[in-house]
């Protein structure tokens, strides 16, 4: 059984790796609202640097987000994948038990 102390740092940890994964979320469904928003509307865009730039700058933030979430998304104890990321209310670590919330 884990003392009080250590196990109020579990709770921080995860906490906090569920926050920057809803981040993570957001940036890279933001990301995605702009490539759609971005396809659509191209006479905005006319310089031609511009519109040959943009596509890659969206394929790295969405790729960077999901590598960014897929090492964030880990047990504060033993470091292995919690999961899909669309369970981020779990109450224990499928893996090792461990109380997260």
């Amino acid at each position: 059984m884990l003392d009080k102390k250590k196990q109020e740092l579990i709770f921080k940890a995860y906490k906090k790796k569920k926050k920057i994964n809803l981040i993570i979320t957001s940036v890279v469904f933001a990301t995605a609202f702009f490539a759609l928003w971005y396809s659509n509307n191209k006479e905005l865009f006319s310089n031609e640097t511009l519109r040959s730039i943009i596509p890659y700058g969206i394929c790295i933030i969405a790729i960077g987000g999901l590598v960014a979430s897929y090492f964030n998304w880990r047990c504060p104890v033993c470091k292995q994948s919690l999961g899909r990321i669309t369970a981020m209310n779990q109450n224990v670590c499928r893996r090792c038990g461990t109380k997260l919330q």
